[in-house]
């Protein structure tokens, strides 16, 4: 993840997935592999839909 450095502060930009009860517990996904992720659940959802229409 690139961080934009402010001097004083720095920011980065992602989506943080985080647990409703302890938000310890969390991921942090960056935009840099955004694409890759949606390519992966865009897989997921097409083997599933695969599994589905076997079934019936």
């Amino acid at each position: 993840m690139k961080v934009m450095d402010f001097g004083e502060g720095e920011a980065s930009f992602g989506l943080i997935i985080r647990d409703k009860v302890n938000h310890d517990n969390y991921i942090l996904l960056s935009f840099e592999n955004i694409k890759e992720i949606l390519d992966e659940f865009q897989g997921l959802e097409k083997k599933l839909k695969s599994v589905l229409e076997n079934k019936n």
